[in-house]
């Protein structure tokens, strides 16, 4: 499978929000409650994503120019914010190829520890 990285623009909040809300629906129901998922998946917004796209390392994955992941690091601190793949994707290598990515980043930046 063909997996293109590249950065996340602004245009790309409602696709990121769309695979983020699937993602935890979908692929949550496995690990935890239906309370639990529809809390956790309730209230996201396209807006949401904005200010990680803004203000943080966003990378997304698109597979024949279908976006199918993103991730979300915190250079300053290290912090791996997000990593979430839609579901019809998943277990496809597409997480890899974004942590890759995100490794990358924090290489570039010399930063010794991702969490």
């Amino acid at each position: 499978m063909n997996i293109e990285i590249r950065k996340a623009t602004l245009q790309d909040c409602r696709s990121i929000c769309e695979i983020h809300v699937a993602s935890i629906r979908k692929l949550g129901k496995s690990h935890y409650t239906d309370d639990q998922v529809t809390s956790w998946s309730a209230g996201r917004t396209p807006e949401r994503y904005e200010k990680f796209v803004i203000g943080k390392q966003v990378v997304i994955a698109e597979h024949n120019s279908t976006l199918v992941g993103f991730g979300t690091f915190d250079i300053e601190t290290g912090e791996l914010i997000q990593l979430y793949v839609r579901p019809d994707y998943s277990r496809k290598g597409v997480g890899t190829h974004l942590l890759n990515e995100l490794f990358g980043i924090a290489r570039s930046a010399n930063l010794t520890q991702m969490f």
